[in-house]
């Protein structure tokens, strides 16, 4: 099973697939490079600190007061979990999904109750943008602090990565990096093998950049809900369909 995670998100997923008698290939295709930001202990100022990811927490936590008055938000388990062991209280999670659309259906971010909030939101360069607008359009003022920005790894994928049965990828750039990681002699057999995304985004987006073979969307993109989608693409039944966890 080819894993695409950034290597310091990897561990766990293939410390998993290995105990499950599975073979990992490691195949990072996103690369983690941390973006100097001042502002940690200015965090006080604003109600709500919202964290888009792991990486956001890793290189944007460190310095917040966390006797400070304001709300915690994350997006996704793999986020909260990061928070909470850097013993953050977590008080806004997604309700719905494990997405920016779970967390905008929390009641404290109705707009009623978010309008005239002061809303930092931690990020990656270049992020989706849908949070910020979203709380914009109720009422919220937003800043925003990108601490990391993506960049795919130099080099090609591993040659192992042409023998793998399942291929699993966590975000829709990481779909692109893929692709331009792979050498052409292999390009077309690893385009028709199946394929794990974490989102409907994901899934269309591989469909439009060329893989052919089944694809099926994960609950999450923790360890836990790509480990069962891959379980389903390798039922002999699942093959040829495409679905959501």
């Amino acid at each position: 099973m080819l894993v695409t995670r950034p290597r310091e998100r990897a561990a766990d997923l293939i410390e998993r697939l290995s105990a499950l008698g599975a073979r990992p290939v490691t195949c990072p295709v996103i690369e983690i490079q941390p973006v100097p930001w001042s502002g940690a202990g200015d965090a006080g100022r604003y109600d709500i600190v919202l964290f888009t990811s792991p990486a956001a927490v890793q290189h944007g936590s460190d310095g917040m007061d966390l006797r400070g008055t304001f709300e915690v938000a994350g997006v996704g388990p793999a986020t909260i979990a990061a928070l909470r062991e850097r013993g953050f209280g977590v008080t806004l999670e997604p309700v719905d999904s494990n997405d920016s659309e779970g967390l905008l259906a929390h009641p404290a971010l109705a707009p009623g109750r978010v309008s005239g909030r002061h809303v930092l939101i931690v990020r990656g360069e270049g992020g989706r943008g849908l949070l910020g607008r979203s709380l914009v359009a109720r009422g919220a003022r937003v800043d925003y602090a990108e601490v990391y920005r993506r960049a795919r790894p130099a080099g090609p994928a591993p040659v192992e990565a042409a023998q793998c049965d399942i291929i699993t990828v966590t975000s829709n750039e990481g779909v692109t990096n893929l692709i331009a990681m792979i050498e052409p002699a292999t390009r077309t057999r690893m385009l028709a093998r199946p394929l794990v995304v974490v989102s409907e985004r994901g899934a269309a987006q591989a469909r439009e950049a060329g893989f052919t073979g089944p694809i099926t969307v994960a609950g999450g993109a923790d360890s836990d809900s790509i480990i069962a989608a891959a379980e389903r693409l390798a039922t002999p039944s699942s093959q040829g369909k495409t679905g959501s966890a």
